[in-house]
This record gives C-alpha cells, structure tokens and sequence, in this order.
C-alpha cells in the first residue's frame, strides 16, 4: 500500500504546494474536502489538464471540480470545503467505474460480463 501512496504523490493525485510542486506528504487521518478529493480524482482520470496555471491561487481546484461535475461524476460542487463522506467517495468512485466499463464495453464488446450477483469479470 505504501508503494501506491507515494506513486500517487510522486504524480501530484494527492495534491500541490504553492510552489507547484507535488506534495509529497499524506496525511490518510486527515480530514478530505470535496476540493481535495475532486481534485485528486480529476488528476487520476486527466493528469494535470485541469490544473491551475497559479498553484497558491485558492480556487486552484475550481476546473477540476467543474470536470467531474461536467462527466457526471460529481453532482454537487458548489460547497468545496465541505468534508467528503465515505459513502459519497464510494458512489463517485462507482460512476467512475461504470462509466469506464460502458467505455471498455464500446471499444471492447463481451469484454465486460456482469454475473447475476451484480459481480463483473473482464477479460
């Protein structure tokens, strides 16, 4: 696990100093806004397409925001500051993921099945 959180930082998902660089610090005790998690979400699916040209601009998170709200993974964006739930990460997470797998499923068809148990195997 410890392997992933790095790479993650190492890539700038978990978030940027002032300076622009990545923060190579993280803190899973934490408390997560939905800034930080839409933002750390956005830079796993775009890179750094949304990232503000300004690092200490304090909206620096705004056109991530408006991405995933745009792609339908995020409904609500207008309370940037407010704490991430558990329960409201694992439901953007489950869009992701069902918008990937209708994706593979256009490019890739019978690639994806889905089991009577709702489980899904991929070839």
């Amino acid at each position: 696990m410890y392997a992933y959180i790095m790479q993650a930082c190492r890539l700038g998902l978990m978030g940027q100093k002032a300076n622009g660089t990545p923060a190579v610090i993280f803190s899973p005790d934490a408390i997560m806004t939905r800034a930080q998690f839409g933002t750390a979400l956005s830079r796993m699916l775009y890179g750094d397409t949304y990232n503000s040209s300004d690092p200490a601009n304090p909206m620096r998170y705004s056109a991530h925001l408006q991405a995933m709200q745009d792609a339908g993974y995020m409904k609500v964006i207008n309370n940037p500051q407010i704490q991430e739930e558990r329960v409201y990460v694992w439901i953007m997470f489950m869009r992701v993921y069902k918008a990937w797998l209708a994706e593979r499923e256009a490019y890739e068809p019978n690639a994806v099945e889905t089991t009577g148990d709702n489980t899904v195997s991929t070839t």
